[in-house]
Parts: structure tokens; sequence; C-alpha cells
């Protein structure tokens, strides 16, 4: 908690975004500054819209702006902003004179002043339309067929005065000729040519523009702050979470700034921010957490590595194909040396997809399968390479594949209860409860069992029946233990539960049979890449242009069948990870995570 006088306000609130450090719980509230300031972010980011996000041709490749202040960043905003309104008028103009132009082209070319002037003799021609069967019954002394397109007549009548007219409701009459309003649309298109110029031609200037956008991002959080701090008579308060690591630094910036400062443990019913921290070798798989926007509670653990290491085995087994996984290798190194040459060190997207395309080449070059062709995997050192037991292209295959995946399942589930078991020991209140996750450790194997001999139908291991109820009775001995109620009244509770616990058992066998999608989806894969081959081979025996056709549906097969698979990673690699081995290990993901206040530019 961070306390000062009201009127060192915001001197206070810029030294704690110097430091960098403060995460605050700010309460939302408004002030003429901030709206100003949102307003003034919302015309700076339209200007960046105007722009073109790539560089456009005959944009100089080296040419960069001038970098200036923010002020000059709205010189340029107005400009932008005013140029694309100009923009839009012209377009909106040129729309509805190509409408227009559209509506008199079956008519051609006339001059509506001369049937103005036709009207002072007492000849009044008007112009009608209808459809071919209408056309039928409509009949006129003195009547034109214009023309005749798209099943519709055109067509005009001229009348005296006191003659009948047909019970049609006639065309109106343009306002100018339709020579006129060609010469008008090539002048709007003249118009837009320039604009488009002018815009290209400021292109270098995003870089300023987003600047700019920074900079007002950081001035909009600081108004924030200021005007969120709580107060009372003269004084004004702010509370937040701070880093452990950072402690001397927040009393360092208290001291030099003359406020004062409470620091406290965080209590167990209060959410506290998620500050995860990992290895760089571990930090690759980030961008898959930002993806599905989850982050681990406070309270949590982090399972970064564990989800990179099975991740990466899921996806090598879901995309299956060892040839799609060098075109993932391949796009990816070269993702990370682009990334590399601009930004000084690749993304780490670049990264986990080279690593994730490696392991689907090992999986591919084990079961032999590269884009789904057959001769591929007899080539002699890809055959070198193959596993004839889990090979694509053996019958017998399948149910080893299958074996596979429940031995992953096993051994990815016990990881979690064992994790969880040593985090109870440390963390845990009372530490004896811990011990219900070894009975869920060792209900696994025998749940493993139990699966083969549903899934597979492999008879049944009788100690696996024992090593289940053995396990049930572990959890209900121990889950429910209390402090400060007794051991015997702990058991007494988990006996209470035991449907509960029962469905849990159930759900833990499912959980173990769900991996099957590991094995199924990988089996699409490989199958609807032969399916392609297939319709590629027969369309190449019939000659040049066969050829051709086998070429666009084998590019245009393995493109689908690769976007596909990488869909299908997202639903099932990530859901093993998320949802049966975090059920398991007891997550729920609720964290928040950790936004120090601090200018963008600043780095922890």
């Amino acid at each position: 908690s961070v306390l000062a006088l009201d009127s060192r306000r915001q001197q206070v609130v810029s030294q704690m975004q110097d430091a960098g450090v403060f995460h605050l719980e700010v309460e939302q509230k408004e002030s003429d500054d901030l709206s100003e300031l949102r307003e003034q972010r919302a015309y700076v980011e339209r200007a960046t819209m105007v722009l073109p996000r790539q560089r456009p041709e005959g944009v100089d490749a080296e040419a960069e702006a001038e970098q200036y202040g923010f002020e000059g960043a709205l010189s340029t905003a107005k400009y932008l902003n005013e140029i694309a309104e100009r923009r839009r008028e012209l377009e909106d103009r040129l729309d509805q004179l190509l409408r227009e132009e559209l509506r008199l082209l079956p008519w051609g070319d006339f001059a509506p002043e001369d049937l103005e002037e036709l009207r002072r003799w007492d000849v009044d021609i008007r112009l009608y339309t209808v459809t071919q069967k209408q056309f039928k019954n409509v009949s006129a002394p003195r009547l034109f067929v214009v023309n005749r397109s798209n099943g519709q007549v055109y067509f005009a009548v001229a009348y005296r005065e006191g003659e009948e007219r047909l019970e049609l409701t006639p065309v109106s009459l343009p306002e100018r000729r339709l020579a006129d309003i060609r010469s008008d649309i090539e002048e709007k298109r003249g118009a837009l040519e320039e604009i488009r110029d002018r815009i290209a031609e400021r292109f270098p200037e995003r870089e300023n523009l987003q600047r700019a956008l920074t900079a007002i991002d950081d001035r909009i959080r600081f108004e924030e702050v200021k005007v969120g701090m709580n107060t009372d008579e003269s004084l004004a308060y702010i509370t937040g979470f701070v880093p452990q690591e950072f402690e001397e630094l927040v009393r360092d910036s208290a001291r030099s700034g003359g406020w004062g400062l409470l620091i406290r443990d965080p209590e167990p019913d209060e959410q506290v921010p998620t500050r995860v921290k990992n290895r760089k070798s571990v930090g690759i798989i980030e961008p898959v957490f930002d993806l599905m926007d989850t982050i681990p509670g406070y309270r949590e653990v982090d399972i970064s590595f564990w989800f990179l290491i099975f991740f990466t085995v899921f996806f090598a087994m879901i995309i299956g194909d060892g040839g799609y996984g060098l075109l993932i290798t391949a796009a990816s190194i070269f993702a990370v040396i682009r990334g590399k040459r601009r930004e000084g060190s690749p993304s780490k997207g670049a990264v986990l997809l080279t690593v994730m395309g490696i392991a689907t080449i090992g999986w591919g070059a084990v079961t032999g399968t590269w884009f789904g062709y057959e001769p591929f995997a007899q080539i002699p050192l890809l055959a070198s390479l193959k596993i004839e037991a889990i090979s694509s292209f053996n019958p017998q295959s399948p149910e080893t594949i299958q074996w596979v995946c429940f031995i992953l399942a096993t051994t990815h589930l016990s990881i979690a209860h064992l994790w969880k078991f040593i985090v109870g020991l440390r963390r845990g209140r009372p530490k004896i409860k811990a011990l219900a996750d070894l009975g869920w450790l060792l209900m696994m194997p025998g749940l493993y069992y139990l699966v083969l001999t549903v899934v597979l139908g492999q008879p049944l291991q009788d100690f696996s029946v024992y090593v289940i109820l053995a396990g049930i009775a572990i959890v209900l001995m121990f889950s429910e233990q209390r402090e400060g109620a007794g051991f015997f009244k702990g058991v007494g509770y988990g006996l209470a539960n035991i449907f509960p616990t029962a469905l849990d058992s159930i759900s833990a066998f499912s959980d173990l049979i769900s991996y099957i999608r590991l094995f199924a989806v990988g089996l699409a894969t490989v199958e609807i890449a032969k399916s392609f081959n297939g319709m590629a081979a027969g369309m190449a025996a019939d000659g040049a242009v066969g050829i051709v056709a086998a070429v666009l549906i084998l590019f245009l097969g393995h493109t689908l069948n690769l976007i596909m698979g990488a869909l299908s990673v997202v639903v099932h690699g990530v859901r093993l990870n998320m949802l049966e081995f975090s059920r398991h290990l007891g997550m729920e993901w609720s964290g928040v995570p950790y936004r120090p206040f601090r200018k963008q530019e600043q780095t922890t």
C-alpha cells in the first residue's frame, strides 16, 4: 500500500511508474484529461489504419521517416485522417456514379434536357422496363424498344397530350447524360489514385505513429492510476502487488520519494497476480498460452515444462507425417533466420514450430510416413529409420499405436498426480492430505490395464482390480483430511464422499481412453494424404492435362490436410494438456497476469 499527500499525487504516480514493478489495483474513474487522451489515441490509431500494412511498390525499401516528437506525430495523424476522409467521400461518390452508370447503360447515351425540350412541343417521352413475359401484354401507339438484356426489355413510349398513359411506373430520368457520368467516374478514379500515392509516400511514418500510440498508452495508464487513487481528506493511497525480489527497490523508491509504504504477504483469499518466469528453453511454449489466453493461478503450479514436452509429442503424432514435418521445419527455420535479422532474435513461436517440426519428422521417420506415399518409406535410408510395428502402412500397426497412446496417457496423468503429491507435501494443510494423490498414482496402472481390456480386448490382469480398489481406499482415507479435525474424522468425511470418488475414478478411466484421439486424428491425416495421392495418380494417367490436374490436386489436397492437422493440434493437443492433465493436477487456470505499472519501453 502506498500513502502520500494528495497534493503530491502526480509526483508519487510518476515515481511508481519509474520503478516499474507495481501491479496496482486501480479503481476505474473518469476525468476530462483521461477522456481527451482516449480520443487522442483513437485519432492516432485511425491514422495508422490509413497507412498500408506492407511497404507499397514504388516506396524505397530504405526510406525512413525522420523521427520526431509527439506533436509531430499528431500533425501526421491529422493529415492522414483528413486525406482518409476525402478518400471516403470520393469512394462514396464513385459508388453512386457507378450505380447510376449501371442503371443508364441499357438506355445508351442521351441528353435528359432533350426530353424536356420535346415536352414543350407536346411530345412526352417516358422510359419503362419490364420482363420479357410482361412485355407481351404491353401495347402503345408509339413504342420503341431500346434494349433487351438479362430477361428485361427497355423501351420508350412517346405520348401526345390527352393520350392515356401505360399503367406502369416509368423509369426516373437521369440528371446528366451517360457520357458526363463516365467522365466524372474517370475523374474520381484519378483523384483516388492520387490519394493512394500520397498515402503510400507516408508509409515510413508508421513507426512514428506507433511510437506516439505507445506514448499515449503510457499517458492513459498514468492518468488512470492518478485518478484511480483513493483519497481521505488530504491523503491519497493505492494498493497492489510487488514480486518479493523487488521489495528493496520499492523501499528505496518510498524513501527517496517521501511517501508512506506498507508491505505485507498476501492473504490466502486474495487474488494475487501471477508472474511466470521460465528458462529460455521452456519459454518457447508461451505463445500457446498467449493464444489460449490462460495463466496459472498464483497458488497453482507452472506446467510450462511438461506442457512443452507432451505438446510437442502430441503435435508430432497428430500431424503424423514426416513430409509435413519437413515443410513445417523449413518454414519455421526461415522465420527464425528472418526474425534474427530483423529483430536481433527469433520469435518464440518460430522456435517452437521448429522444435515441433523436427519432432514430426522423427515420428514420420519411425512410422514410415512421407506425404502419405508408401514408396518414399521404401527408400533405403528412410526404410532404415522405420519401426515396422508402428508403420502407417502395416495393417497390424493400429493396435500398437493405440497401445503407445495409452502408455503416454498413463505417464502423463501419473506425472500430474506425483507432482500434486509433492506440492501437497510442501504447501498442503494438513500435509497428510497429499497422500490421496498417492492413491490416484496407484490407481493409474490398474486403470491402464482396464483400458487395454476394454479397448484392445486384452485379458484383464487380476492385480489391476486390486490396485484400483487399493487406490480408491487411499483416496477415501486421505482426501478429506482437515486441520484440527482428527484423522478418523477425516476418514469419515472421505467415506461420505464415496460416490463422488467413484465417479472421479470412472472419469480418470475415461480420461485415459481419451488419449486415443492421438491415434484417430493421426490416422485420419495419413488416410486423407493417401486418398489425395490416389486421386492424383489416377489423373496423371490422362496425359499432360491430367498431370497438371494431378499436381494441382496434390498441392491443394496436402495443403488442406496440413491445415486440418494444425487445427486438430489446437483442439486435441492443447486439450490433453489444458484439460485432462491440468484437471488431474488440480489446476483451474484462474490466474491474473502480473502487469506492472511502467512505461512500455521499460523491461524488468
